[in-house]
């Protein structure tokens, strides 16, 4: 029986629990092992975040080793740097947000509409 996806959009566990999850990836890494990993040694629902937030899955269902987990392996968490591209990635690969900013905030040409900003963020 494959294992399902865990994870909680509404109840997540603290910020330290998903970076520790995220340490937790190595190259070559199943997903199945990442929920695995994650049981074990942070949070149940970790696994589900991280996933929907960070990370790229092939077809088999494999953590695809790429340029934001190796920044990670890198840099760590701690730089601002790192906490940038983590923002970054979460907004490119969660499809409400990237919706979000494609089809309310930007226009045709990828430029940010200001009013639109200023429509959805009390600017004082």
């Amino acid at each position: 029986m494959p294992t399902r996806d865990l994870g909680s959009l509404t109840k997540e566990p603290p910020l330290a629990t998903l970076d520790a999850t995220i340490r937790g990836i190595r190259p070559g890494m199943s997903y199945d092992h990442l929920l695995e990993y994650g049981r074990k040694h942070t949070h149940k629902d970790a696994p589900g975040l991280v996933r929907k937030r960070f990370l790229l899955l092939d077809d088999q269902h494999q953590i695809v080793y790429d340029r934001f987990l190796s920044l990670v392996a890198a840099e760590g968490f701690e730089t601002p740097r790192v906490r940038k591209v983590m923002y970054f990635v979460w907004a490119f690969r969660d499809e409400r947000l990237r919706r979000f900013v494609c089809e309310r905030i930007a226009n045709r040409q990828g430029r940010w509409r200001v009013s639109e900003l200023r429509n959805r963020v009390r600017i004082s």
